[in-house]
């Protein structure tokens, strides 16, 4: 099945990026990549209003190689201060 805009809770997308870059640059693809993610799911279905994007850059890699750090997580909320699972 696809994605659902009747679907409860809200659906945190998440950008990351790796070390390389400076701070600005690493801030914005970050957004940028969870931006694309939500473009995917809203031509699924996923209402927008459910979505909210978020960016972690060179601040907040992982440390654990380019392949890792350079990600996009979906967290599905049950509210807004109630995390359900995470994807």
């Amino acid at each position: 099945t696809g994605a659902r805009s009747s679907a409860p809770g809200i659906i945190e997308i998440t950008g990351h990026t790796c070390d390389l870059g400076s701070q600005g640059y690493n801030d914005g693809l970050a957004i940028k990549r969870a931006e694309a993610v939500s473009e995917i799911l809203a031509s699924a279905g996923m209402a927008r209003e459910k979505m909210r994007i978020t960016g972690k850059g060179k601040c907040c890699y992982a440390g654990k190689g380019r392949g890792l750090d350079r990600r996009v997580e979906i967290t599905i909320k049950e509210d807004i201060h109630s995390e359900k699972g995470s994807y």
